[in-house]
């Protein structure tokens, strides 16, 4: 009965963590060679749940942690596409995609802010300025 109560404990604690995942194949890249792209600690609920038209998580990790994204996603340098997904309530869900270019070495953060019935993405570098924009966007480099 002890061993189910501390297994329950343990799949409770992964819940509440949000994961970090490698988004590349092979072996881990050096920190100064890789790109880092986080949750920002303020954001609330606000996960990373695609990169590159994938998704961060499979079914069956998206059942044991009881989330769909990723906290903090490690990709390799380049042009990459963001799927955002901030809840709010219990009941309610926004996302959005993003594009970014990430350079080796550099951590930038994604955020979200509620503006009336919807809400606002964007992601900044390790400077606090934004960068990026809306996928698809005019901006967007092909």
């Amino acid at each position: 009965m002890r061993n189910i109560i501390v297994a329950a404990g343990l799949v409770a604690l992964a819940a509440c963590a949000q994961k970090t995942m490698q988004i590349y194949e092979g072996p881990a890249l050096a920190p100064d060679q890789q790109v880092t792209l986080r949750v920002a600690p303020s954001a609330g609920r606000l996960e990373i749940i695609g990169i590159d038209r994938e998704s961060t998580m499979n079914f069956g990790q998206r059942l044991v942690t009881g989330q769909s994204g990723a906290g903090t996603v490690m990709l390799t340098p380049g042009k990459h596409l963001v799927r955002l997904k901030q809840n709010l309530g219990s009941s309610y869900a926004f996302s959005g995609w993003m594009w970014f270019v990430g350079e080796p070495g550099r951590t930038y953060q994604a955020r979200s802010q509620a503006v009336g019935y919807g809400v606002r993405f964007w992601l900044e570098d390790d400077r606090g300025r934004r960068i990026g924009g809306i996928a698809g966007g005019a901006d967007e480099p092909k």
